[in-house]
């Protein structure tokens, strides 16, 4: 998750171990603050930043699972809203994607992340900045009007990590499911998005006591919240 830090005149968005993550903002700040990312904080517009997308995050995500990753060992927890689990990344490899210090961190168990992404013909004005935003930056879903969901242009949107590892199969499943705490691969959260709550993050906060891990996603209203953050991703142009 992505840090920040006050400084004389703002505050500043920064990836590194044992920053509290940045939360209590909506999704439409963390576009914005995600876009600004590289030049902001790093000083380099080359980077390209921008708020993560569902396709770059379930690539990820299953790369992790796969033999590359950690071959299906559950990321730990992180324990805390504290970036790499604290100061030490050595000594918290298990919470990294890699089991190794070169990973990525915070995937499962520290806050839930937003992720560029939400059902198209919303009317929830908190993310105006994300829908407003270049498609290129972010990923679309179709509202339901077919006979199952997680299509992008009515294509299903494989490896987004959503439909492969959720129980659900049609738009009627995702009605009757949508205010019960549903279980997907590994016993995490599986609770797809809806028209009043059209946003989606991921990874869950440690503080819940189950649903936690690299594939539970909820929907979400994007009322920023104490259990919320983001993550940022680079495209070096």
């Amino acid at each position: 998750s992505i840090g920040n830090v006050a400084t004389s005149s703002t505050i500043k968005a920064v990836s590194k171990p044992g920053v509290t993550t940045w939360r209590c903002i909506n999704i439409s700040n963390a576009f914005s603050n995600s876009l600004n990312y590289d030049t902001n904080s790093l000083s380099n517009a080359n980077l390209d930043s921008h708020l993560i997308k569902i396709t770059e995050r379930g690539a990820v995500a299953y790369l992790t699972h796969s033999k590359y990753g950690r071959n299906g060992t559950s990321i730990s927890s992180t324990g805390s809203f504290c970036a790499g689990g604290g100061n030490d990344i050595h000594a918290n490899v298990l919470k990294s994607t890699t089991g190794n210090c070169y990973g990525v961190y915070d995937l499962a168990g520290c806050a839930w992340e937003f992720v560029a992404t939400y059902l198209n013909g919303t009317n929830n004005t908190n993310g105006t900045n994300l829908i407003q935003g270049a498609s290129k930056y972010k990923d679309v879903y179709d509202a339901g009007t077919t006979t199952d969901y997680g299509k992008i242009n009515g294509v299903r949107a494989y490896g987004d990590s959503l439909y492969e590892v959720s129980p659900y199969t049609s738009v009627s499943a995702l009605e009757n499911g949508k205010n019960s705490v549903n279980v997907g691969w590994f016993s995490n959260y599986s609770n797809y998005m809806y028209p009043s709550s059209p946003y989606i993050v991921f990874g869950s906060h440690y503080m819940n006591n189950r649903g936690i891990g690299l594939f539970a996603f909820y929907n979400n209203s994007c009322v920023g919240a104490t259990s919320l953050s983001f993550r940022v991703t680079l495209w070096n142009n």
